[in-house]
This record gives C-alpha cells, structure tokens and sequence, in this order.
C-alpha cells in the first residue's frame, strides 16, 4: 500500500486519475417507476401457473430483484420463477420482469437436502425452506456464506434445529436470534425480557443503533449459568458473512496517503456511509462501511531505533476509534511494519484491538528484512507471520466474547505472500485478501483474478486508487467482478 512520497517515507507505485459517484433522487425514481409499471393484455400462450393479467416492470439504475420484490409485496423467488432468471443477482438496467402476485407459482420443497442450482443464492435457498442463512452456514459448517456453487448438495436445517457454529448447541446459557425486518435492539430486548445494556454486552455491539436482517444474535437464558470464560463458542458472528465493507483508507492530515485524510472526521463519516450506501445498492445486500487507519507507517529512515517505521499517536487512533463507535463504522488498523516485528506491532495495538469493532489489516509490501529500507524493494510475509496473527486476534474474541475480528492482508504482486497455501481459515477471523495494485481496469482485472480470485481465501477485496488508477471502477462495476469482492477499500 503506498501514498504519495514524502521526506520519509518510501515512494510510491506509479500515480494514475478520479473515481464516477452516482447519486439518485428518490423522487425521480419514483415518478419513473409510476410510468413504466404498466398492465400488460393477456397473452394466449402465457403460462396457465399466473391467474391473473400480468404485469410489467422496467428495471431502474439501482434496483435489485431484492427490493423490486419487496416494493410489489412478492417473494424473490417468485419474481424468479416468473422472469425464469437463471441468476437473480444479474439484471440490467432496462430490462423488463413479469410481476406476478401468483405465490403458488414457486414449488417449495421439502427439507432435508437440497442441491444448488444455477443463480441459487444462501439467501433465496434459506427463503425458500423458511429457514434462515445462518442457519444453513451452521447446519453445513461453510466458511463463507457467499461460496456456494451449482451442483453442491446443502443440508437444510429443520425449524428449531441448532446447528453445529451455533453457541447454543455447546452453551446452555444462550440461544440465538436472527434480526428481523423491522427488529431494534430495544424490541428484541423487550421480547426476550432483557435490557438493553444485557443485549449489548453480550453481542459486544459498537452501536446498538446499527443491527441488519439476518444478522445473529446472542440471547442469555436468564437463570442459566454462564460457560467458563474462554469457552463460549463464537465463530457464529462472522462480520462478513451476508455483508460487505467499504473502507476508507488513509493518515489523518496526510492527504497523500488515501482519502481518509483528506477529510475532516465529520466530512469522512458523510462521505464513508454515502459511499456504502451506493455500494449496498449495486451489490444488493447491507454493507458495513469502516475506516481504514494506518497505525504504522514504513518510513525511508531508519529513525532511532533502526525499525523504519513510525506509529501514529495513540491519542489519533482513540479520535477515531471512539468516531466510528459513536457513528455506527468499523475500524481496520493497517500496519506498515518496515524493519519491526508482527508481535511487537500487534501488541502495542492490542488495547484498540480489543474493542468489539477494531480490526487489523497487514501491509507485506513493506516488511522487510533486519537493514532493509522500505520502497528500496517490495517486502513479504509468510503464512506463519499470518496464521499467528490470526491465532492473536482469535484469543481476544474469546477471552472478551468478541464478534469475529476481519484480518485484511493487501497484495498487488506474487511473493508478498509466501507460502499462501498453508493459511488457515480460522473460525473466529473473518481473513480478507485485498488486490491493492495500482492501474487499468483490464490490469486491476488480470491482478484480482490472478492473486485472489483464484486462491483458496475466504473472502475478496478490491482496491480502488481514485487520484492514481487511470479509469477507477464505479461500486458497480467493481461489484460485477466475479467474485463480487466481499470488501471494497477507498486510497
């Protein structure tokens, strides 16, 4: 990862040109939909499942077969079955859906085990059985909701079943609750006969404002006798699972170093949750929005204790810690380790780590040997410096009942990870690989495929250069990739 050179610190790739934001008015978009919602005359050859006229809607800039269904009062699978998508993630803008009010149309099956199809999602197949995502990630132990594929037999959980990642299957002192529609904090408590401040410690909530569909919650059983500490399981909350991230990247007051610092805190968090507002709606589903901190940068120098890195001040990263858990974001501290140790490094940070929304992201570009300045040659890490990493931040979702922690480790070249193959997927790390090279879309393309599509990781990421890559992608085209990348960082 590297930022614009400065007396210091190392230079960086080369620089390249801005980001298209696009915005909607809701008012637009609605007069639009009122004139091109029109009833369509009876077809002689229409299929006999539909007992009533059909009719007709043209997808608008934005919409995902999600909300069109929802603003109809329809089931995605029914607007599926009708339209016979064979991917209800791909519609365009322009084309024209058959509305259906005719639920019979679906058949639904019965539980038990279900063979994906193509344009199956975790989502429409949990909607489906009338079970719910996580459930089925329980049930089959999958390690990310978003890796299912054609042909793959599921084992559909049966109403009530517990699944094996649930706490409840090992802890009698929780149950589980998905997030409805609708659901705050505050109703959940009440219908379980709890408090608010109960709800929240036990899930470890930044905010209790900010709760998602879907999302898994932990219930206490009052009465019930808690688990010895460091026994509760929790690789039940994956962060990313249903969910994608944006991050803004960057060193407050540095605006060569990404676009977090060229913001003010209060112009940043505007900017962040516009930005995963877009994304969310181009990638159909909620998305965390996080800023991305550099806690540790490689410097030229080699500085007084010949480390070649340089923190930043406690006191910054508490500004902004304490920002994003009174506005509802996530934090990524980045470390740039120069000539210091991954222990050393993590350690200093583990009293920001241990809050339940700071997480941890690692640079290989500037890891360098013992003598070696960064920026004079591209650096590395290897699968123990990595997996050990993981093994730090699992011991803190567990010794404080954590929500899973996101490890982010960047790549832009073959050799910043070595021995990549041997990285686990460890249940209580969320561990992201990012594409952060600079360049053209067809380069950045070739890169992502390159070096994380076609490994074995857990989830993806792009980076997007908005001053430096030459034609930055939209959130939408970004998203288009396959895979969709899980997070979208912003320099």
């Amino acid at each position: 990862m590297s930022g614009a050179p400065s007396a210091s610190s190392p230079s960086p790739r080369p620089a390249r040109g801005p980001v298209a934001f696009r915005a909607c008015c809701a008012f637009a978009s609605a007069v639009v939909l009122a004139s091109l919602l029109t009833p369509a005359l009876p077809s002689p050859t229409a299929s006999p499942a539909y007992a009533e006229p059909l009719r007709t809607y043209v997808v608008a800039p934005g919409d995902t077969l999600w909300s069109i269904a929802r603003r109809f009062g329809l089931s995605v699978d029914t607007l599926v079955a009708a339209n016979g998508l064979a991917n209800p993630d791909r519609i365009a803008v322009g084309q024209q859906l058959v509305l259906s009010t005719e639920a019979a149309a679906v058949p639904q099956p019965a539980p038990g085990q279900y063979t994906v199809a193509p344009g199956d999602t975790l989502w429409s197949i949990a909607r489906r059985f009338g079970t719910t995502p996580e459930a089925i990630v329980q049930a089959n132990g999958l390690l990310n909701a978003d890796r299912i594929f054609p042909g793959q037999a599921l084992r559909i959980p049966t109403a009530g079943e517990v699944g094996p990642g649930d706490p409840a299957a090992t802890d009698p002192s929780v149950r589980s609750y998905a997030v409805l529609p609708g659901d705050t904090v505050w109703s959940i408590a009440r219908r379980f006969g709890l408090s608010v401040d109960t709800l929240v410690a036990a899930n470890g909530l930044a905010n209790p404002d900010r709760i998602a569909a879907g999302q898994v919650l932990l219930i206490p059983v009052p009465g019930a006798a808690p688990p010895a500490p460091g026994q509760r399981p929790l690789g039940s909350r994956p962060l990313l699972q249903g969910h994608r991230m944006v991050t803004y990247y960057g060193i407050p007051g540095k605006p060569t170093m990404g676009i977090l610092g060229q913001l003010s805190p209060e112009e940043l968090v505007r900017s962040l949750k516009a930005r995963a507002a877009e994304a969310a709606a181009a990638g159909g589903k909620p998305v965390v929005p996080a800023v991305q901190l550099v806690a540790v940068q490689a410097m030229r120098e080699a500085g007084s204790d010949g480390k070649y890195r340089r923190r930043l001040a406690p006191s910054v990263i508490r500004e902004y810690v304490d920002l994003a858990a009174a506005t509802g974001l996530q934090v990524i501290l980045d470390l740039q380790i120069g000539g210091s140790s991954l222990d050393d490094e993590i350690a200093a940070l583990l009293p920001f780590l241990e809050q339940p929304h700071v997480h941890l992201a690692l640079d290989p570009e500037y890891a360098m040997p013992p003598g070696v300045a960064p920026g004079t040659r591209t650096g590395s890490l290897d699968a123990g410096q990595i997996n050990a990493a993981q093994e730090t931040l699992a011991r803190l979702v567990e010794q404080k009942g954590l929500p899973n922690k996101v490890l982010m480790v960047h790549e832009f070249r073959t050799g910043m990870v070595t021995g990549k193959a041997a990285i686990v997927n460890h249940p209580l790390v969320d561990i992201v690989f990012n594409m952060d090279g600079q360049g053209s879309q067809a380069e950045k393309i070739k890169k992502y495929r390159d070096l994380i599509a076609s490994q074995p990781v857990e989830y993806t990421s792009m980076q997007i250069f908005l001053r430096h890559d030459s034609s930055p992608f939209t959130p939408a085209q970004a998203l288009a990739l396959t895979p969709a990348p899980d997070v979208l960082v912003y320099f």
